[in-house]
């Protein structure tokens, strides 16, 4: 398969590109300097991060628990019981 014959239609420029186009890549290292809690200039508040952990793996648990509910619905359709 030749390669020159598909191309990537983007219409926006932060589409993925179409890898002709990877030396205009340009990352960048973002610094969060709003506010230091710690002397030691660290703005991590472990508290919030624990809440945010807690509730995103509250969600993660519903989601997987409903997937398994609708897997195990059609499994019994298929399987006539």
């Amino acid at each position: 398969m030749d390669n020159s014959s598909i191309s990537l239609k983007t219409t926006n420029k932060n589409h993925i590109n179409d890898g002709n186009s990877m030396q205009n890549i340009n990352p960048q290292t973002l610094q969060d300097k709003s506010k230091s809690l710690r002397l030691d200039g660290n703005n991590v508040d472990i508290d919030l991060e624990m809440a945010n952990l807690a509730a995103n793996q509250i969600l993660y648990n519903a989601l997987v628990s409903q997937a398994n509910s609708r897997i195990a619905m059609r499994r019994a359709v298929i399987n006539g019981k």
